[in-house]
Formats: C-alpha cells, sequence, structure tokens
C-alpha cells in the first residue's frame, strides 16, 4: 500500500460558497491490485443529514496533462465516515491528484485534496 507522496492540502477557493460537508479522514491510500491500482479514501459527514455523493479523482502527468478522471459513489449518514475505492487505470507512474466529492447536481461538497501519487 502505497500513500500519497506529497503533503495534501485542501483548496478552499474551490468551494467558495463554504459549503462543506464532507472532511477527508486521513490520507488516501494507493493500493495496488494485482495490475490495477486503485485510490482508498475515507470521508467525514460533518452535516446533520445523510450525504450521498461521487468522489472523483483528476490525475495529471509530469507536464501537467490530465491523463485520467475516474469516480466512485459515497453515502454517509449522519455524523459518521464511509470509505470508498475508485479504480486508476492509468500504467503505474508518478501522478498529481486532486480529489474532491460532488453532490448529484455537481455541486462540490469537499474541498479539494492536492497531492503526489504513484500509481
Amino acid at each position: 500500500m502505497a500513500s500519497m507522496a506529497a503533503p495534501l492540502h485542501a483548496d478552499t477557493t474551490s468551494n467558495p460558497a463554504g459549503v462543506q460537508m464532507l472532511g477527508l479522514v486521513g490520507q488516501p491510500q494507493v493500493v495496488f491490485n494485482a495490475t490495477i491500482p486503485y485510490m482508498w479514501v475515507t470521508f467525514a459527514n460533518q452535516s446533520p443529514s445523510q450525504v450521498n455523493g461521487s468522489v472523483y479523482v483528476a490525475l495529471h502527468n509530469g507536464l501537467g496533462q490530465t491523463v485520467a478522471i475516474a469516480s466512485s459513489p459515497i453515502l454517509a449518514a449522519a455524523g459518521t465516515s464511509a470509505s470508498t475505492a475508485i479504480f486508476l487505470n492509468v500504467p503505474f507512474d508518478s501522478y498529481t491528484a486532486d480529489v474532491f466529492v460532488v453532490d448529484g447536481s455537481g455541486v462540490a461538497i469537499s474541498p479539494t485534496i492536492n497531492g503526489t501519487i504513484v500509481a
């Protein structure tokens, strides 16, 4: 299991309205399952109601080009945490990753988390 190689930080400018219902718990982990790596992430629901959304991971190569976008659903009851796996269908290499959650209408419900991964 490998983790994000660079320190993660939240980009609050990606959510200017301040609507944040899900907060990252710990560090995303990159897991190697045979030949397909996947990212395991956990978010805590900070709202007083159930949250249903999609976790997105955008991967960028060394030139800054987006080479993959993957997503996975996440559902967290009020005050609980939920985890999900996002399969990264990319060759093994080093990537910059942006991780965020949106609701069913596409509204951001988490800050954007940035870091470097080796997948």
